[in-house]
């Protein structure tokens, strides 16, 4: 038996990039992010998405089908712990059958970024 998942949560939602367009499909989204601002254009756009403004990396994502992470794992060194340790903080507390997606940013072929961070790939 196939199950289509519904209920998205978005961490790191930023302006709606991916909220807006699930929700128009017709899946129930919650945006989480620690920006407000963020948050209140989401909301001027699509009032159907749940926005919660909250740190991602303490929030309990626990009630979603689909938890999905859009460039929030960078793994430049300084923060390889701290992204490692929160994925498995989701990995741990969300529920039966529950699907993690992360959608990667743009990562140089280099190991040293412009900015001088040496990225753990």
């Amino acid at each position: 038996m196939r199950v289509k998942p519904r209920y998205f949560g978005g961490l790191g939602a930023g302006q709606g990039r991916d909220a807006v367009p699930l929700s128009h499909m017709g899946y129930d989204v919650t945006a989480v992010d620690i920006s407000q601002v963020g948050l209140e254009q989401i909301a001027e756009i699509d009032d159907s998405i749940k926005t919660i403004n909250a740190d991602v990396y303490t929030f309990d994502i626990g009630s979603y089908d689909v938890v999905l992470l859009d460039s929030m794992l960078h793994f430049y060194s300084r923060d390889l712990v701290k992204e490692t340790n929160w994925v498995k903080q989701i990995l741990e507390n969300m529920k039966k059958r529950c699907c993690v997606c992360e959608l990667p940013n743009e990562i140089q072929t280099s190991r040293e970024s412009a900015d001088g961070y040496s990225y753990g790939v």
